[in-house]
């Protein structure tokens, strides 16, 4: 007899666990020797006994030195007792570090009887967020749940870290070298515990949240950043506030406010469906300073305020006829007077010309042009069929429309305003309606009958070529109506109405096939939208019947949605309007009212 050796010589256990221990006589030159006797002792049996057949028993945590000894020669095993316990497929609960610990199990989470265990960490790395005293490693390590467990470990206040507050502590957990926070994670500061759901077993610790450290703001109109805003009295604007954290990374879910240094001037509303959005709403000349918040990281905006020129809308009313008229800052100006249809006005860029559409010669709708008190009135072009849906190029010097095509169908031509240069521009075998031309005169969308039986919206160059298919869907027609975003040119957006047999919202698509989703949720037609010259706004005419009776007009933010701005409804015509359009007068004031008149 030269040595015995005790395998395994260590291990670690959760009090009431087991672990068979084998001790192995050898001789000088390591060989076996069998028909030894062996002798097991335990030096702690406050922490582990230990059988005469080598049958290790955990009682309680510390560490104690089992000792195999035959005739004269021994070997040991170091036995480590952590805090913790066994739990099998019933479920149970776990409790370590002087009950700081608690880990809850529910039945079903683990297959098989598992000897789980928890011991306190020096830390986790690099990490200066951590509450001093939670880092803890519970295991066996890389354990997995069939069912999510619940651990919950108790803080010291006095263990904070400076500046940060016990609700915003949160559990989070080594994985991979990443410390990530564990979803679900809250904090009770009565109870002093913050508690979380676990997949699985690793390194964790309390830690206070990442901190706001610097916000910036968002124009939604303008689409940068800004610090300073100015609006019309009367007029909203829409802006987006960004949270970052010391290390410019950033952040959201956090609280943030606004609040007006002169709410006589502009306020701040928060719009309750994103915490990060807010309407700054103009209401009397002058500046207001907004001071917006998150945490310890706050920004001072500037409101100015100024009295704007009100936009004029041309509408169409069949009160007896139906005639086009320009509603403007509560006053109607009748622009046509003839037995015939006019309809679909739009007024030029440079605010001097109307186009519209008309029957009044022979029964058959055709384009004209007039001033913009309704005087000189002339064709446009000289196309035989009918002739509607006109367009005006952003420069006003051509026009596009719908006209019939050499096969019979219609289809979108060009023509300059002096009534030369007609060209068609769409030559399929079927038929195309609905022009409408982006504000940098780069593309025109338009609608085009696909051979699915539905309308579906193409762009194409302004010459004609270059054609492709924007959207598409399988129950109902795509109809532009409408009008391309004045913000943005290089890729900008486009409202249009997605009808059905039983609805018609509006919905928005950038150039290259975005989709920016659904703008109007109410039940009903929504026809003809035109984004206002803030970019922010839609005006559109909305309708409960598809085929006639009692229509409105509408406006309706792109961001904060019913908020401010209820609909424009006239009283004077409000049971008659059809296809109300929206053309702002051209201003030489830096600022644009919008669309409410």
């Amino acid at each position: 007899m030269a040595s015995v050796a005790v395998t395994p010589d260590r291990a670690s256990l959760a009090p009431n666990a087991n672990v068979q221990l084998t001790a192995t006589p050898k001789d000088a030159s390591g060989n076996n020797l069998s028909g030894r006797s062996v002798t097991w002792a335990s030096s702690s049996d406050a922490v582990a006994t230990v059988s005469q057949a080598g049958l290790v028993t955990a009682v309680a945590a510390g560490s104690a030195t089992i000792t195999a000894t035959s005739e004269g020669k021994s070997g040991t095993a170091t036995i480590t007792v952590k805090d913790g316990g066994a739990v099998g497929a019933s479920g149970g609960t776990v409790t370590g570090l002087n009950g700081k610990v608690t880990l809850v199990i529910p039945a079903g989470a683990v297959s098989q009887n598992t000897n789980f265990t928890i011991e306190a960490a020096r830390g986790l790395p690099g990490e200066p967020r951590l509450v001093t005293g939670t880092a803890l490693e519970i295991g066996p390590t890389g354990t997995n749940f069939a069912q999510p467990a619940t651990l919950t470990i108790k803080y010291d206040p006095a263990s904070i870290p400076s500046g940060s507050q016990p609700d915003s502590l949160a559990l989070y957990t080594v994985s991979g070298g990443n410390i990530t926070a564990v979803a679900g994670s809250t904090v009770d500061t009565g109870a002093k515990t913050v508690r979380a759901p676990l997949s699985h077993l690793s390194l964790y610790g309390v830690l206070t949240a990442v901190r706001v450290t610097r916000l910036d703001v968002l124009s939604r109109k303008r689409r940068v950043f800004l610090e300073n805003f100015d609006m019309c009295a009367g007029q909203s604007h829409a802006i987006a506030v960004f949270l970052f954290d010391a290390n410019d990374g950033p952040l959201d879910g956090r609280i943030i406010t606004a609040t007006s240094g002169d709410p006589n001037i502009a306020t701040a509303a928060q719009y309750q469906n994103n915490p990060g959005l807010f309407f700054l709403h103009g209401l009397n000349p002058g500046r207001a300073t907004i001071t917006i918040k998150s945490e310890a990281a706050s920004l001072d905006v500037t409101a100015g305020v100024a009295n704007c020129p009100r936009p004029a809308v041309l509408v169409g009313s069949n009160q007896g006829n139906f005639e086009l008229h320009r509603y403007k800052s509560g006053a109607f100006t009748l622009l046509t007077n003839n037995p015939a249809l006019d309809e679909q006005g739009r007024v030029s860029p440079d605010g001097t010309t109307i186009g519209f559409q008309s029957d009044r010669v022979g029964g058959v709708l055709k384009l004209y042009l007039m001033d913009l008190n309704g005087a000189n009135v002339r064709p446009l072009v000289t196309l035989a069929g009918i002739q509607r849906d006109l367009a005006w190029a952003p420069d006003g010097t051509w026009i596009a429309f719908r006209g019939i095509k050499p096969n019979g169908k219609v289809g979108i031509f060009r023509v300059n305003t002096n009534g030369s240069g007609l060209t068609l521009l769409t030559n399929t075998a079927t038929a195309e309606r609905f022009p409408a031309i982006s504000a940098d005169a780069t593309h025109i969308a338009y609608d085009l009958l696909d051979v699915d039986g539905h309308f579906h919206i193409h762009v194409m160059n302004p010459d004609g070529n270059g054609d492709k298919l924007l959207t598409q869907t399988p129950t109902g027609d795509d109809d532009t109506m409408a009008w391309f975003s004045p913000i943005n040119p290089g890729n900008p957006e486009i409202v249009f109405t997605r009808q059905s047999a039983t609805n018609a919202p509006l919905f928005r698509i950038r150039l290259d096939g975005t989709r920016l989703g659904q703008v109007t949720n109410s039940t009903g037609y929504n026809f003809f939208a035109n984004f206002c010259q803030d970019g922010e706004q839609i005006l559109y005419t909305h309708s409960g019947n598809p085929t006639g009776g009692p229509v409105e007009v509408r406006v309706q933010s792109l961001f904060v949605s019913n908020l401010d701005e209820p609909p424009f409804v006239p009283v004077d015509l409000k049971s008659t309007y059809f296809r109300a359009m929206y053309y702002p007068e051209p201003s030489n004031t830096a600022l644009v009212y919008g669309c409410k008149p």
